[in-house]
């Protein structure tokens, strides 16, 4: 396993480095023309997976990492109000 030290990065720094590649690849993929999103690779482990699948699949690895973060955030809030959060909702 890597240990990527997150904790010891700067936050501030981090996002901001994400935000500009994020930009960077959107610009890209505005910028094409007549995308061929059917075009396939054969994986050895998920078999076809086209242009189209890499991109959805893209924006849903985000979605994951956004779940875990607002999983963590509420398990803090939970954590540190020693409150009930039974009234907020059913967590999922």
């Amino acid at each position: 396993m890597t240990n990527r030290k997150y904790m010891e990065q700067d936050f501030e720094v981090k996002i901001a480095a994400f935000l500009e590649e994020r930009e960077k690849s959107i610009q890209w993929l505005n910028a094409l023309s007549n995308p061929k999103w059917n075009n396939a690779y054969k994986h050895p482990k998920f078999g076809r997976m086209t242009a189209k699948m890499f991109l959805t699949n893209w924006l849903s690895h985000d979605y994951l990492h956004i779940r875990q973060i607002t999983k963590l955030k509420y398990d803090y809030l939970k954590y540190v109000s020693g409150e009930s959060l039974k009234y907020a909702g059913h967590w999922i």
